[in-house]
Protein backbone atom coordinates (compact mmCIF):
# COMPACT_ATOMS: atom_id res chain seq x y z
CA UNK A 1 0.00 0.00 0.00
CA UNK A 2 1.33 3.12 -0.87
CA UNK A 3 2.32 5.15 2.56
CA UNK A 4 1.72 8.59 1.65
CA UNK A 5 -1.77 7.09 1.16
CA UNK A 6 -2.14 5.71 4.30
CA UNK A 7 -0.02 8.67 5.91
CA UNK A 8 -2.76 11.40 4.17
CA UNK A 9 -5.77 9.38 5.47
CA UNK A 10 -4.27 9.27 8.92
CA UNK A 11 -3.81 12.86 9.33
CA UNK A 12 -7.33 13.28 7.67
CA UNK A 13 -8.50 11.57 10.79
CA UNK A 14 -6.43 12.91 13.47
CA UNK A 15 -7.38 16.27 11.92
CA UNK A 16 -11.00 15.54 12.21
CA UNK A 17 -11.00 13.92 15.63
CA UNK A 18 -10.58 17.40 17.60
CA UNK A 19 -14.36 17.99 16.16
CA UNK A 20 -15.47 14.47 17.00
CA UNK A 21 -17.50 13.37 20.23
CA UNK A 22 -17.02 10.06 21.85
CA UNK A 23 -20.25 8.70 22.08
CA UNK A 24 -21.09 4.63 21.98
CA UNK A 25 -23.88 4.17 19.21
CA UNK A 26 -25.36 1.29 21.73
CA UNK A 27 -26.08 4.01 24.13
CA UNK A 28 -27.94 6.08 22.00
CA UNK A 29 -30.33 3.52 19.83
CA UNK A 30 -29.74 0.28 21.81
CA UNK A 31 -27.19 -1.60 19.29
CA UNK A 32 -23.84 -2.94 20.17
CA UNK A 33 -21.76 -4.14 17.85
CA UNK A 34 -19.14 -5.27 19.85
CA UNK A 35 -17.73 -4.44 23.46
CA UNK A 36 -15.53 -1.53 22.00
CA UNK A 37 -17.04 2.16 21.77
CA UNK A 38 -17.82 3.94 18.52
CA UNK A 39 -16.62 7.66 17.75
CA UNK A 40 -19.47 9.41 16.85
CA UNK A 41 -18.52 12.32 14.48
CA UNK A 42 -21.18 15.64 15.00
CA UNK A 43 -22.70 17.08 12.21
CA UNK A 44 -21.90 20.53 11.47
CA UNK A 45 -23.70 23.53 9.92
CA UNK A 46 -27.05 22.59 9.53
CA UNK A 47 -29.12 23.88 6.86
CA UNK A 48 -32.82 23.44 6.55
CA UNK A 49 -34.74 22.98 2.94
CA UNK A 50 -37.56 21.56 1.14
CA UNK A 51 -37.32 18.59 -1.37
CA UNK A 52 -40.16 16.34 -2.16
CA UNK A 53 -42.60 18.18 0.20
CA UNK A 54 -40.95 17.31 3.47
CA UNK A 55 -37.77 19.12 5.12
CA UNK A 56 -33.91 18.30 3.77
CA UNK A 57 -31.20 18.74 6.15
CA UNK A 58 -27.83 19.78 4.33
CA UNK A 59 -24.23 19.68 6.50
CA UNK A 60 -20.86 18.92 6.63
CA UNK A 61 -19.32 15.40 8.32
CA UNK A 62 -15.65 14.93 8.11
CA UNK A 63 -15.46 18.37 6.45
CA UNK A 64 -17.51 16.68 3.31
CA UNK A 65 -20.88 17.91 2.11
CA UNK A 66 -24.00 15.53 3.15
CA UNK A 67 -27.68 15.44 3.81
CA UNK A 68 -30.62 13.99 5.44
CA UNK A 69 -34.70 13.95 4.12
CA UNK A 70 -37.17 13.58 6.63
CA UNK A 71 -39.89 11.72 5.96
CA UNK A 72 -43.26 12.72 5.35
CA UNK A 73 -44.67 10.66 7.30
CA UNK A 74 -43.55 8.84 10.09
CA UNK A 75 -42.84 5.47 10.23
CA UNK A 76 -45.40 2.77 12.00
CA UNK A 77 -44.41 1.69 15.76
CA UNK A 78 -41.63 4.47 16.30
CA UNK A 79 -39.71 2.57 13.85
CA UNK A 80 -36.76 4.95 12.37
CA UNK A 81 -36.00 2.88 9.30
CA UNK A 82 -33.34 4.88 6.80
CA UNK A 83 -31.83 4.31 3.38
CA UNK A 84 -28.11 5.05 2.69
CA UNK A 85 -28.06 6.39 -0.67
CA UNK A 86 -24.18 5.87 -3.01
CA UNK A 87 -23.89 8.34 -4.86
CA UNK A 88 -25.50 10.94 -2.78
CA UNK A 89 -27.28 13.75 -4.49
CA UNK A 90 -25.69 16.63 -3.68
CA UNK A 91 -25.29 17.75 -7.04
CA UNK A 92 -22.21 20.07 -8.31
CA UNK A 93 -19.75 21.21 -5.86
CA UNK A 94 -18.75 24.95 -5.95
CA UNK A 95 -15.53 24.98 -4.41
CA UNK A 96 -14.62 21.40 -5.19
CA UNK A 97 -16.02 20.40 -8.73
CA UNK A 98 -13.91 16.95 -8.74
CA UNK A 99 -16.21 15.80 -6.03
CA UNK A 100 -18.82 15.33 -8.29
CA UNK A 101 -17.31 15.79 -12.06
CA UNK A 102 -20.73 13.95 -13.00
CA UNK A 103 -23.23 16.50 -11.58
CA UNK A 104 -24.79 14.02 -9.80
CA UNK A 105 -28.32 15.49 -9.03
CA UNK A 106 -30.97 12.63 -8.29
CA UNK A 107 -33.86 12.74 -7.03
CA UNK A 108 -34.86 15.92 -7.75
CA UNK A 109 -37.94 17.53 -7.56
CA UNK A 110 -40.39 20.81 -8.40
CA UNK A 111 -39.33 22.09 -4.93
CA UNK A 112 -35.53 20.59 -5.27
CA UNK A 113 -33.27 23.52 -4.70
CA UNK A 114 -30.88 21.89 -7.11
CA UNK A 115 -32.23 20.72 -10.70
CA UNK A 116 -30.01 20.18 -13.06
CA UNK A 117 -30.76 22.22 -16.77
CA UNK A 118 -32.31 20.03 -19.87
CA UNK A 119 -33.39 17.27 -17.42
CA UNK A 120 -37.19 16.97 -15.83
CA UNK A 121 -38.33 15.49 -12.67
CA UNK A 122 -39.84 12.48 -14.47
CA UNK A 123 -36.92 11.16 -16.30
CA UNK A 124 -33.69 10.33 -14.90
CA UNK A 125 -34.48 9.96 -11.38
CA UNK A 126 -35.21 8.49 -8.69
CA UNK A 127 -38.06 10.46 -7.28
CA UNK A 128 -40.76 8.17 -7.49
CA UNK A 129 -39.07 5.64 -5.53
CA UNK A 130 -37.60 7.96 -3.68
CA UNK A 131 -41.31 9.88 -2.54
CA UNK A 132 -42.84 7.07 -1.65
CA UNK A 133 -40.01 5.39 0.51
CA UNK A 134 -40.70 8.87 2.54
CA UNK A 135 -44.13 8.33 3.01
CA UNK A 136 -43.63 5.35 4.35
CA UNK A 137 -41.58 6.60 6.95
CA UNK A 138 -38.35 6.83 5.47
CA UNK A 139 -34.93 8.85 6.19
CA UNK A 140 -32.82 9.18 3.22
CA UNK A 141 -29.44 10.59 2.92
CA UNK A 142 -25.73 9.90 2.38
CA UNK A 143 -21.97 11.88 1.99
CA UNK A 144 -20.21 13.60 -1.08
CA UNK A 145 -17.45 11.01 -1.39
CA UNK A 146 -16.61 11.88 -4.64
CA UNK A 147 -15.17 9.21 -7.15
CA UNK A 148 -13.18 7.07 -4.34
CA UNK A 149 -14.65 4.08 -5.84
CA UNK A 150 -15.03 1.83 -2.49
CA UNK A 151 -11.49 3.08 -1.39
CA UNK A 152 -10.54 3.50 2.21
CA UNK A 153 -10.79 6.98 2.53
CA UNK A 154 -14.15 6.69 0.90
CA UNK A 155 -15.55 3.73 3.19
CA UNK A 156 -13.75 6.26 6.53
CA UNK A 157 -16.10 8.77 5.28
CA UNK A 158 -19.24 6.38 5.28
CA UNK A 159 -18.33 5.47 8.55
CA UNK A 160 -18.46 8.75 9.65
CA UNK A 161 -21.40 9.55 8.24
CA UNK A 162 -23.15 6.98 9.49
CA UNK A 163 -22.25 7.36 13.37
CA UNK A 164 -22.69 11.08 12.66
CA UNK A 165 -26.87 10.11 11.33
CA UNK A 166 -27.51 7.72 13.81
CA UNK A 167 -26.50 9.65 16.76
CA UNK A 168 -27.94 12.72 16.21
CA UNK A 169 -30.88 12.04 14.55
CA UNK A 170 -31.89 8.54 16.24
CA UNK A 171 -32.04 6.43 13.59
CA UNK A 172 -31.77 2.88 13.00
CA UNK A 173 -28.57 1.49 13.67
CA UNK A 174 -28.72 -1.06 10.54
CA UNK A 175 -29.71 1.16 7.44
CA UNK A 176 -30.79 -0.58 4.22
CA UNK A 177 -28.13 0.39 1.75
CA UNK A 178 -29.32 2.15 -1.65
CA UNK A 179 -26.07 2.12 -4.83
CA UNK A 180 -26.54 3.10 -8.29
CA UNK A 181 -23.98 2.18 -10.56
CA UNK A 182 -20.16 3.04 -9.46
CA UNK A 183 -22.22 3.78 -5.94
CA UNK A 184 -22.24 -0.11 -5.67
CA UNK A 185 -18.32 -0.15 -5.19
CA UNK A 186 -18.89 2.19 -2.16
CA UNK A 187 -21.88 0.40 -0.68
CA UNK A 188 -20.40 -3.02 -1.10
CA UNK A 189 -17.15 -2.14 0.62
CA UNK A 190 -18.43 -0.59 3.77
CA UNK A 191 -21.08 -2.79 3.62
CA UNK A 192 -18.25 -5.95 3.80
CA UNK A 193 -15.73 -3.94 6.37
CA UNK A 194 -19.04 -3.55 8.42
CA UNK A 195 -21.91 -6.42 8.03
CA UNK A 196 -23.41 -6.16 11.76
CA UNK A 197 -24.27 -2.12 10.42
CA UNK A 198 -25.98 -3.23 7.31
CA UNK A 199 -29.89 -4.69 6.63
CA UNK A 200 -29.78 -4.88 3.07
CA UNK A 201 -28.68 -3.75 0.16
CA UNK A 202 -30.69 -2.35 -2.84
CA UNK A 203 -29.11 -1.50 -6.08
CA UNK A 204 -30.02 0.03 -9.21
CA UNK A 205 -27.31 -1.62 -12.20
CA UNK A 206 -24.24 -1.93 -9.68
CA UNK A 207 -20.59 -1.57 -10.31
CA UNK A 208 -19.52 -4.63 -8.40
CA UNK A 209 -16.09 -5.54 -9.64
CA UNK A 210 -12.95 -2.92 -9.87
CA UNK A 211 -11.68 -5.02 -12.99
CA UNK A 212 -15.18 -3.91 -15.69
CA UNK A 213 -15.33 -0.55 -13.78
CA UNK A 214 -13.13 1.76 -13.52
CA UNK A 215 -10.41 -1.07 -14.93
CA UNK A 216 -7.62 -1.98 -12.70
CA UNK A 217 -5.64 0.96 -13.92
CA UNK A 218 -7.67 3.69 -12.95
CA UNK A 219 -8.69 2.09 -9.38
CA UNK A 220 -5.34 1.77 -8.69
CA UNK A 221 -4.13 4.98 -8.60
CA UNK A 222 -7.93 6.03 -6.58
CA UNK A 223 -6.60 3.50 -4.08
CA UNK A 224 -3.26 4.99 -4.01
CA UNK A 225 -1.57 1.63 -4.44
CA UNK A 226 1.38 0.98 -7.37
CA UNK A 227 -0.51 -1.41 -10.17
CA UNK A 228 1.53 -4.65 -10.25
CA UNK A 229 0.62 -4.98 -6.37
CA UNK A 230 -3.07 -3.87 -6.87
CA UNK A 231 -3.34 -6.30 -9.64
CA UNK A 232 -2.54 -9.29 -7.15
CA UNK A 233 -4.79 -7.45 -4.38
CA UNK A 234 -7.44 -5.63 -5.64
CA UNK A 235 -9.79 -8.74 -4.91
CA UNK A 236 -9.77 -7.51 -0.94
CA UNK A 237 -11.46 -4.33 -2.56
CA UNK A 238 -13.59 -6.22 -4.95
CA UNK A 239 -17.40 -6.11 -3.96
CA UNK A 240 -17.74 -9.43 -5.72
CA UNK A 241 -15.20 -11.25 -3.95
CA UNK A 242 -16.51 -9.81 -0.24
CA UNK A 243 -19.27 -11.53 -0.08
CA UNK A 244 -18.68 -13.93 2.89
CA UNK A 245 -19.37 -11.71 5.52
CA UNK A 246 -22.38 -10.13 4.18
CA UNK A 247 -24.00 -13.92 3.71
CA UNK A 248 -22.28 -14.49 7.20
CA UNK A 249 -24.96 -11.32 8.74
CA UNK A 250 -27.77 -12.58 6.81
CA UNK A 251 -27.85 -9.09 4.60
CA UNK A 252 -30.20 -9.40 2.20
CA UNK A 253 -29.10 -8.37 -1.83
CA UNK A 254 -31.57 -6.86 -4.19
CA UNK A 255 -30.06 -5.98 -7.80
CA UNK A 256 -32.62 -4.20 -10.47
CA UNK A 257 -30.43 -4.59 -13.96
CA UNK A 258 -30.39 -4.03 -17.56
CA UNK A 259 -30.47 -6.83 -19.85
CA UNK A 260 -28.84 -4.52 -22.66
CA UNK A 261 -25.85 -3.29 -20.64
CA UNK A 262 -22.70 -3.51 -22.07
CA UNK A 263 -21.20 -1.87 -19.28
CA UNK A 264 -22.48 -4.54 -16.53
CA UNK A 265 -23.37 -7.48 -18.46
CA UNK A 266 -26.01 -9.03 -17.10
CA UNK A 267 -24.23 -12.38 -16.76
CA UNK A 268 -21.72 -11.15 -14.59
CA UNK A 269 -24.67 -9.92 -11.64
CA UNK A 270 -26.20 -13.05 -12.56
CA UNK A 271 -23.19 -15.16 -11.53
CA UNK A 272 -23.03 -12.71 -8.43
CA UNK A 273 -26.44 -14.05 -7.35
CA UNK A 274 -25.62 -17.55 -7.67
CA UNK A 275 -22.20 -17.17 -5.95
CA UNK A 276 -24.29 -15.43 -2.49
CA UNK A 277 -26.60 -18.05 -2.58
CA UNK A 278 -24.08 -20.77 -2.59
CA UNK A 279 -22.53 -18.93 0.38
CA UNK A 280 -26.32 -19.06 2.05
CA UNK A 281 -27.52 -15.23 1.38
CA UNK A 282 -30.73 -14.32 0.07
CA UNK A 283 -30.51 -12.51 -3.28
CA UNK A 284 -32.38 -11.52 -5.64
CA UNK A 285 -32.00 -9.59 -9.36
CA UNK A 286 -34.52 -8.22 -11.34
CA UNK A 287 -33.85 -7.99 -15.57
CA UNK A 288 -34.97 -5.37 -18.12
CA UNK A 289 -34.85 -7.06 -21.05
CA UNK A 290 -33.38 -4.40 -23.59
CA UNK A 291 -32.27 -1.86 -21.21
CA UNK A 292 -28.79 -0.39 -21.19
CA UNK A 293 -26.53 1.43 -18.43
CA UNK A 294 -28.17 4.63 -17.87
CA UNK A 295 -30.63 6.76 -15.51
CA UNK A 296 -33.12 4.98 -17.53
CA UNK A 297 -37.22 5.68 -15.30
CA UNK A 298 -37.80 1.99 -15.51
CA UNK A 299 -34.56 1.18 -13.38
CA UNK A 300 -34.63 3.81 -11.34
CA UNK A 301 -38.23 3.58 -10.25
CA UNK A 302 -38.49 -0.32 -10.03
CA UNK A 303 -41.75 -0.18 -7.49
CA UNK A 304 -39.92 -3.50 -5.90
CA UNK A 305 -36.98 -1.51 -4.49
CA UNK A 306 -39.41 -0.11 -2.37
CA UNK A 307 -41.30 -3.27 -1.38
CA UNK A 308 -37.86 -4.42 -0.39
CA UNK A 309 -36.63 -1.97 1.61
CA UNK A 310 -40.52 -1.64 3.65
CA UNK A 311 -40.22 -5.47 4.15
CA UNK A 312 -36.84 -5.29 5.64
CA UNK A 313 -37.73 -3.31 8.30
CA UNK A 314 -41.05 -5.23 8.70
CA UNK A 315 -43.05 -2.27 7.97
CA UNK A 316 -46.65 -2.80 6.38
CA UNK A 317 -46.85 -2.33 2.24
CA UNK A 318 -49.00 0.76 1.01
Amino acid sequence: MNVQYLIGVAASCSAYLALAGVLTIGALTGFSESAHAVETHWVIEERSSRQFGTERLDFEVDGLRAMLLKPIHAAPGGARPWIFAAPVFMGPNPSRPELNPYLFDHPIADDSPRRPSGDTAERGTHQKLFHRLLESGFHIGGIEVGDTMGNLAGRAHFTAYYQAVVAKYRLDPKPCLFATSRGGLMAYNWAADHPQWVRCIGANQPVTDLALFPGLARAADIFGVPLQEFQRTYRQHNPADRLAPLAAHGVSLMHVIGGADTLLPAKNLLNMQERYRALGGQMQTHVHANTPHGLWPELLSDPRFHDFFVAQFGLERE
